[in-house]
C-alpha cells in the first residue's frame, strides 16, 4: 500500500483533514482492492456538509505506470456522500501524450495531467520547431532542459523522424543534426529515452551509453515495414536496454495476423523488458480501441482521453465529457470498477485464433450486449471477443468495410444504420429482407450477409409458449420491431395482423412483408366483438397513438383490456411493470417482458455469429446486472 500511495491531500476550504480520515481513506482503499473502487463511508458530519475534493496522490516505484489512479469525492449539499470517478482511472498502461506550442503550454498541460492522477507521460520532442541553424538549435537545447527542469523523472522523451511517424523531416534537418539533438534530450536524465533501433550501430551504442549515464531508461523502437514478418534483430546487446517498442501498419486480416504473431515473438525475444507495441495506418483510429488486447504495457493516451479536470457540478454529480476509448474500454472491463466483472477482457489478449466480433451504433447506448456476449466467452472459454464501436452516419460504410478487412467473424448492428445496413450486404436473408431490416452481419468467404435476429428470436419465444397454428396474434406498432414480430408471427402459421395509424398506409406496408401478414388501424380494432389469443406491442412508451392523449400508453391498455389475449408481449426493454403488460394481466393473461424478447434474440445472434449456443441463464444474470443493476 505505501508503495502505491505517495500522500493524501485535501483541497478543503478549512484546511487539512485529521489523521484518522486519512487513516480511514487508507483502510477503505485496501478493502477495495485497487485505488479505484468507491471510497464508502462517513468521515465526519462537517465534511458532509460542505463540498471538498480529495485527490489520492498514487506514485509507483516504477515509472512505466505502475498502478495510478485518481477519484474524487465529493459531498452534496444534502449530506449524502457521493463518490464519483472524476474522469477516466488512468490505466497501468496509460501514457499520455503532451505536446505544446511552448515550454509554459507543456508545463500547464502536464500539472494538469498530473491533477488527473498521471504518472507517465511521453513528450514527442520533434513537435517543437527546430531548423538547421546554430541558433535554432541552441533555442531547441535550452527548451528541453528547462522541460527537463519540471518532468523529467515522469516522461519518456522522444525526438522521432518521419519514418517512425514523428513529425522531423530528413530533407528539411539532417539525420546528424537529429541524432546529435537527440543526444542532448538523452543527456537530460528523463525517465525513458526512445532511441530508434535503425541507427547506426555505433551511434545507436553513443546514445545509449549517454542515457544510461544520466539515469535514464532506454526504450529501443522499430518499425517493422508494411508487408514483413518481424525477426529478432542482429547485433542488439539485451542489456543495453530496458524496453522495447514495435510498431506496424495493420490494413486487413493478413497483416492483423503478422502483428499478432510479432507481438507473442516479441514478448519471447524481449522476456523481462517492458514491450510496447503500436499500430499505424489507415485503421489506427478504431484499432487503437484494442491495442490494450495485444498485451503492450504502454498505450499512448491523448489528453482528452483522461477527461477533464473540472467534470462535476456543485452537487457533486458528473456531467463532463467522456472519451470514445475511454467508452470502450470501460465497457469492455479493461479500466473503472468494471475490471472486476464477468465480462472484463482484461486477462485477455488477441490471438491468430481469436474470433473478433464487432458492434456498430451511433452512440454507447447498447452496449450492454457487448458486455453479454464477452461474459459469454469468458464462461464458456471461447477464444472470441466483441468490441464496440462508435459510428457517425456518414462513417457507418467504412466502419463495415473495416470489420470486413480485419477478419471479423460477425458484427451487431444498432439503431440508427439496421436499414440502411441492408444496402451494404452481398446476401441478405429473405424474411429479414421483407421486414427491412437487420441487427446481426455475417462476414463469410469475402461475403457480407445480412439477418434479423428479433424475427427468429419472436419465433423462438412463440415456439416456447406453445402458442397453436392458426392462433389470432395482433402486433401493435409497424417500426423494425413490429415488422419483424409479425413476420416471425406469420411463419409460424398464425393469423396475424399489424395495427397502425392509418388503414390504408398500414395494409401497404403489410402487403410488403410476406404476403401472410394483414393491416389494420388503432380505429378499425374499436370495434366490438374482435378478439386475439396474443399481442405484441411495439410501440415506444412516448408515442402518442391519437392526437391530443395526454397519456400516450392510456389508449392502448384500454383497447388490450377489450381484446382480451390470452398472451401479452411487451417488446419495450424496462424495468417496470408497463400500462400494456398490466392491462393483459387484469383480463387473465399471461404477461411477458421485453426482456424475454431480448434473451432471445441475442441468443440468435450470438449462434448466428458463434455457431454454438449461449447459456440463457446467463445471459440473464448478465443483463440483470448491466440493464438493472
Amino acid at each position: 500500500m505505501n508503495a502505491l500511495i505517495k500522500d493524501i491531500y485535501i483541497q478543503y476550504p478549512n484546511g487539512m483533514i485529521s489523521k484518522d480520515a486519512i487513516e480511514f481513506l487508507k483502510r477503505d482503499i485496501e478493502r477495495e482492492g485497487t485505488g479505484y473502487g468507491h471510497i464508502r463511508g462517513l468521515i465526519g458530519e462537517e465534511m458532509r456538509k460542505k463540498r471538498a475534493q480529495f485527490m489520492i496522490d498514487s506514485a509507483s516505484t516504477e515509472m512505466m505506470g505502475g498502478t495510478s489512479y485518481i477519484n474524487d469525492i465529493r459531498f452534496g449539499s444534502k449530506g449524502r456522500n457521493m463518490v464519483e470517478d472524476a474522469g477516466i482511472p488512468v490505466p497501468p498502461w496509460g501514457v499520455v501524450v503532451l505536446e505544446g506550442p511552448s515550454v509554459e503550454a507543456l508545463r500547464k498541460r502536464y500539472f494538469s495531467a498530473r491533477s488527473r492522477g498521471v504518472v507517465l507521460v511521453e513528450v514527442p520532442f520533434d513537435t517543437f520547431k527546430i531548423a538547421p541553424s546554430p541558433e535554432s538549435r541552441a533555442r531547441f537545447g535550452v527548451n528541453v532542459i528547462q522541460v527537463a527542469s519540471f518532468i523529467k523523472h515522469s516522461a519518456i522523451a522522444s525526438l522521432r523522424p518521419s519514418r517512425h511517424g514523428g513529425s522531423i523531416d530528413e530533407s528539411i534537418l539532417p539525420e546528424s543534426v537529429r541524432l546529435d539533438l537527440l543526444g542532448m534530450i538523452a543527456a537530460q536524465g528523463f525517465a525513458w529515452v526512445e532511441i530508434e533501433q535503425d541507427i547506426p550501430e555505433k551511434k545507436r551504442g553513443e546514445l545509449i551509453s549517454l542515457a544510461r549515464r544520466a539515469g535514464s531508461r532506454v526504450l529501443l523502437s522499430e518499425l517493422v515495414r508494411k508487408g514483413e514478418e518481424w525477426s529478432p534483430p542482429q547485433g542488439i546487446d539485451k542489456d543495453s536496454f530496458d524496453g522495447y517498442k514495435v510498431a506496424a501498419n495493420i490494413h486487413d486480416k493478413d497483416s492483423l495476423m503478422r502483428f499478432i504473431r510479432t507481438t507473442a515473438s516479441v514478448r519471447r525475444w524481449a522476456e523481462n523488458k517492458k514491450v510496447v507495441f503500436n499500430v499505424t495506418g489507415e485503421w489506427e483510429e478504431l484499432l487503437s480501441l484494442i491495442t490494450p488486447l495485444f498485451r503492450s504495457e504502454m498505450i499512448s493516451l491523448a489528453e482528452f482521453d483522461i477527461g477533464s479536470s473540472s467534470r462535476s457540478d456543485i452537487s457533486g454529480g458528473v456531467k463532463g465529457y467522456f472519451s470514445e476509448r475511454e467508452q470502450v474500454w470501460r465497457s469492455i472491463g479493461l479500466i473503472g470498477s468494471e475490471m472486476t466483472s464477468s465480462w472484463s477482457l482484461k486477462d485477455r489478449f488477441l490471438k491468430e485464433d481469436t474470433g473478433l466480433l464487432f458492434q456498430i451504433g451511433r452512440a454507447f447506448d447498447l452496449v450492454f450486449k457487448t458486455k453479454v456476449f464477452n461474459a459469454q466467452f469468458n464462461e464458456m472459454g471461447h477464444e472470441m471477443v466483441m468490441i464496440p464501436i462508435r459510428s457517425p452516419s456518414e462513417q457507418f460504410e467504412k466502419r463495415i468495410q473495416f470489420c470486413a478487412r480485419m477478419g471479423a467473424r460477425g458484427a451487431l448492428v444498432e439503431m440508427p444504420f439496421r436499414s440502411s445496413a441492408l444496402r451494404y450486404m452481398d446476401w441478405v436473408d429473405p424474411r429479414s429482407n421483407s421486414v427491412g431490416s437487420i441487427d446481426t452481419i455475417i462476414f463469410k468467404e469475402g461475403n457480407k450477409l445480412g439477418y434479423n435476429s428479433e424475427i427468429y428470436g419472436m419465433g423462438d419465444i412463440l415456439k416456447k409458449l406453445k402458442v397453436k397454428p392458426n392462433s389470432r396474434v395482433l402486433v401493435l406498432g409497424t417500426g423494425a420491431s413490429g415488422r419483424a414480430a409479425a413476420v416471425a408471427a406469420s411463419m409460424m402459421g398464425m393469423d396475424t395482423y399489424i395495427a397502425g395509424s392509418g388503414s390504408d398506409r398500414t395494409r401497404e406496408m403489410a402487403s410488403t412483408l410476406n404476403g401472410k401478414v394483414k393491416g389494420t388501424s388503432f380505429k378499425a380494432l374499436k370495434k366490438p366483438g374482435l378478439k386475439f389469443d396474443m399481442i405484441i406491442n411495439s410501440i415506444p412508451f412516448e408515442t402518442k397513438v391519437v392526437r391530443g392523449t395526454s397519456d400516450p400508453m392510456m389508449e392502448i391498455s384500454e383497447m388490450v383490456k377489450k381484446l382480451s389475449p390470452f398472451y401479452g408481449l411487451e417488446l419495450n426493454i424496462t424495468t417496470r411493470w408497463t400500462p400494456f403488460l398490466s392491462a393483459v394481466e387484469s383480463r387473465g393473461g399471461e404477461p411477458f417482458s421485453g426482456v424475454d424478447f431480448l434473451v432471445r434474440s441475442i441468443m440468435r445472434s450470438f449462434r448466428l455469429m458463434t455457431g454454438g449456443e449461449a447459456s440463457e441463464p446467463h445471459i440473464v444474470r448478465t443483463l440483470s446486472e448491466t440493464l438493472f443493476g
